[in-house]
């Protein structure tokens, strides 16, 4: 196994990927307008989407926001730059915007696509309880709908457990897997500890939870020496509808094991030095068990990395895809 610490990820420069001709622009999206909030259609089988994205806002450095619907779910999400695609999934109780840094040096060379998975952010919650395979089947209806060829899909905690799914599932959407903060499996004590987490929250709100959660969230240094970081990520938190937090905790209480032997996708597996959520030995069983991985560890980061080290996350990509 291949395990490093790199402490001059900040200083490395981006690596460009394959070639991608530099004046061709991606397939134009050939989508109808998506339902508003609140209109959703029926829940299918398998992933859809409608057939044109409303766009929100654009900013100066090209981003778009977006809403499409998916699965009959209005979801929010994110475009911006040219070249081979990546698609970020964010962990629990996060949102799209836990990426904007990451997305900021990827950009300069892919084309990357962020979400809110549903109940999360600005996207709706939809009917019913969650679960890891139909957050997996909103982003491959996501991929579909913006005609994306096969994508690198990066997943963050939560997250990463929807791209493991997904890279199984359906594969030839997914050549390559990026996995920040990973989850393997969670024995019953922890799954009964979100269970538990969820009847908290339901119980009392979210400010019962955000003390002890921002506090592991990000390492030491971090809340030293970028307070302001510590609190857009409370705010970030409390924004959470009580509610759509209880029902992601319980369904990754229930998240069902991944067969990662049949994981076929070079796999990039990234874990924050300070982690304590998914620490180094569960990102060391998960290298164990995907047949072609490799592990880098992400210098003074905590288990939040892609909000305290984000260059650093993306030069590690953009090195892995080289």
């Amino acid at each position: 196994m291949r395990l490093h610490a790199d402490a001059a990820l900040l200083s490395e420069p981006p690596i460009a990927r394959r070639a991608w001709p530099p004046a061709c622009p991606l397939p134009p999206c050939r989508l109808a307008c998506a339902a508003p909030a609140g209109q959703a259609a029926a829940t299918q089988t398998e992933p859809t989407a409608s057939r044109a994205a409303r766009p929100d806002h654009t900013s100066q450095n090209g981003a778009t926001a977006m809403f499409l619907e998916l699965n009959g779910v209005t979801h929010h999400y994110s475009s911006q730059g040219q070249g081979p695609p990546i698609v970020l999934v964010h962990g629990l109780g996060g949102d799209l915007h836990v990426w904007h840094g990451v997305t900021e040096a990827l950009a300069l060379h892919h084309h990357v696509v962020s979400l809110d998975l549903r109940g999360h952010g600005r996207s709706d919650a939809g009917k019913g309880a969650f679960s890891v395979k139909t957050w997996a089947q909103d982003v491959e209806a996501l991929i579909s709908a913006l005609e994306l060829p096969p994508v690198t899909l990066v997943g963050h905690s939560l997250g990463s457990l929807v791209a493991q799914h997904l890279a199984v599932n359906k594969p030839e959407s997914v050549d390559h897997l990026v996995l920040l903060g990973g989850i393997s499996y969670f024995e019953p004590p922890m799954q009964q500890a979100y269970n538990e987490r969820a009847d908290k929250v339901e119980a009392e709100g979210m400010d019962s939870l955000v003390d002890d959660w921002v506090s592991g969230a990000l390492a030491s240094r971090t809340h030293a020496k970028l307070p302001q970081v510590t609190g857009l990520l409370r705010s970030m938190f409390l924004r959470n509808d009580p509610k759509q937090y209880a029902k992601s905790c319980r369904a990754l209480a229930k998240a069902p094991k991944v067969d990662r032997s049949a994981i076929g996708q070079p796999t990039l597996l990234l874990v924050g030095d300070h982690d304590r959520s998914t620490p180094i030995a569960m990102t060391e069983e998960l290298h164990r068990e995907i047949p072609v991985s490799e592990v880098r560890v992400v210098p003074t980061a905590s288990h939040w990395a892609a909000l305290e080290q984000p260059d650093g996350i993306a030069a590690r990509v953009l090195e892995f895809l080289t």
